[in-house]
């Protein structure tokens, strides 16, 4: 009788360690999704900006974009912006990118900053149309008159 009752308390406590396993297991997943997310959605990513003689080329995460300077038809600072149906990109703590829609443009490719409070909205020569901005209002426009000193110097 004694060895059926060790053997019934062995069991219980192989099954106690394989739920306190799982657990800490479930505890680890729901952590980890947790903080992916937060990070995320943090914003703690940064856009990146580079440029040489052809354009430039805006990055955030996997998105890009690319203004070729031959390529700009029209350039204008703008301090406000319509807003549009996103079509595929998102929102990401600060940053806004992707392929949008709207009445006054039609389709065009976003990669904006909640940071700057003005748009530079380039139509191209092939039709069709990118709107960004940079770090802050003073970078955008900045960026802004080096590629009118880039466009103009052609």
């Amino acid at each position: 009788m004694a060895q059926f009752q060790e053997s019934q308390q062995g069991g219980q406590t192989e099954k106690s360690k394989y739920s306190w396993l799982k657990q800490i297991v479930a505890i680890i997943a729901v952590v980890a999704v947790i903080a992916l997310v937060f990070g995320r959605r943090s914003g703690k990513s940064t856009m990146k900006l580079s440029a040489d003689d052809s354009g430039i080329t805006m990055t955030y995460e996997d998105f890009s974009l690319s203004i070729v300077y031959d390529e700009i038809e029209e350039i204008q600072l703008m301090d406000e912006l319509e807003s549009g149906t996103c079509l595929s990109g998102g929102t990401i703590g600060d940053y806004q990118y992707g392929e949008y829609e709207s009445e006054d443009l039609g389709e065009y490719t976003l990669c904006i900053t909640s940071k700057a409070d003005n748009y530079l909205l380039v139509k191209r020569t092939d039709g069709t149309c990118a709107v960004f901005n940079w770090s802050g209002t003073q970078d955008t426009s900045a960026l802004y008159d080096g590629i009118l000193e880039v466009l103009n110097g052609q």
